[in-house]
């Protein structure tokens, strides 16, 4: 697949990327919107479901996130996400820092992708 665009909302934050999500909505035709959005983190995600609330009337875009913050889990948002496993990370983190050992590809970057419903059609 390739990417048609790309979306920067220069900080994780979730009204930045509400406000860049909004301006691509308001700016774009339904039927020339992107069908899948990508998101470097679940905040970011979760700021792009709320534009996507608010502004595509009844053009649906799948929105996947990055981290598997609690909040993605709530009933409101059923937000599909990336889940990395932090005790392996902060393992690796404190054996690079302490030990000066690194484990490049290692178990701790491995992760799992969590189903819920941001990439389904309701």
């Amino acid at each position: 697949m390739t990417l048609e665009l790309l979306l920067t909302a220069g900080e994780y934050s979730r009204e930045r990327s509400y406000e860049v999500l909004s301006d691509y909505l308001n700016a774009h035709a339904p039927q020339q919107r992107v069908d899948a959005l990508f998101c470097e983190n679940d905040i970011l995600a979760l700021g792009a479901l709320t534009a996507l609330k608010e502004h595509a009337g009844n053009r649906f875009m799948a929105v996947v996130g990055f981290d598997d913050i609690d909040e993605a889990s709530l009933s409101s948002w059923q937000l599909t996400t990336f889940s990395q496993r932090l005790d392996l990370i902060v393992n690796e983190a404190l054996n690079r820092l302490i030990d000066g050992k690194a484990t490049p590809g290692g178990v701790w970057s491995q992760g799992e992708l969590r189903l819920r419903r941001s990439h389904l059609k309701p």
